[in-house]
């Protein structure tokens, strides 16, 4: 149709160079994978299998099928081990797309359009109790972040709040202190559940991967499996 852009979907033929793969060169495994002693490619695929198994039938077909293609990344990183990474970034971005899903499910548009952050859509999940308090938290690593960051940043800015003594550049040791210092009362109101923690740490992780700045993340294969049994946790909040 003239005047009309049509896309090219064939894939251009290149000169080869001579220093192409070929598919023997290609499933090779991952000399990195071979350091975790006694692990296959088939006990990578059980613990996603694993997690599917426990996939509530209710999550909607367009989000499963996202979903899915996380543990088929992942799969080849028995073959190119930093594909486990992009595996937990697909799968973190699937919370995502599922949040967005829920959100017009219940708040159809055009009267309804969600443009804040991926943060703000997690929270209002939570504040909706789409996702529990108690929500599970199996990603180690954001409840590692979490943690460091509790003590170095968001202790040290509520305590100033609250008006406790703290200098405006405190030690490490001088942070500790503080908390030491303070009734298990007190320190009930710097705690933070399990949902709120992943408010925080979620789209922390998610930008992190999406937007390097000097540094190439690189996980493991366990990153890869729990942050897709994480993803399975929310899901079945979200479609129980």
């Amino acid at each position: 149709m003239k005047g009309v852009f049509m896309f090219d979907i064939t894939t251009p033929k290149y000169t080869r160079t001579g220093t192409e793969k070929t598919i023997k060169d290609i499933i090779t495994p991952d000399k990195r994978n071979l350091a975790y002693s006694g692990l296959s490619i088939e006990d990578i695929q059980a613990g996603f299998l694993q997690a599917e198994k426990t996939l509530s039938p209710n999550v909607p077909q367009t989000v499963k099928e996202r979903l899915v293609v996380a543990k088929n990344v992942a799969i080849y990183g028995w073959f190119s081990y930093e594909l486990y990474t992009v595996s937990l970034f697909w799968a973190l971005t699937t919370v995502e797309m599922a949040l967005k899903h829920k959100f017009y499910q219940i708040n159809p548009p055009p009267h309804h359009n969600f443009k804040d952050s991926f943060r703000s859509l997690l929270k209002w999940a939570v504040d909706e109790n789409h996702m529990p308090a108690n929500t599970k938290i199996i990603l180690q690593e954001l409840a590692h972040s979490f943690n460091n960051r509790f003590i170095i940043e968001i202790f040290p800015e509520e305590s100033r709040k609250k008006g406790l003594s703290l200098s405006d550049n405190p030690t490490l040791e001088e942070i500790k202190n503080l908390w030491d210092s303070l009734s298990d009362e007190k320190k009930s109101e710097f705690q933070y559940n399990n949902a709120q923690i992943l408010i925080e740490e979620i789209p922390k992780l998610r930008n992190e991967l999406a937007h390097p700045k000097t540094v190439n993340w690189i996980f493991p294969p366990r990153s890869a499996i729990d942050g897709y049994w994480q993803v399975v946790e929310i899901l079945n909040h979200l479609w129980q």
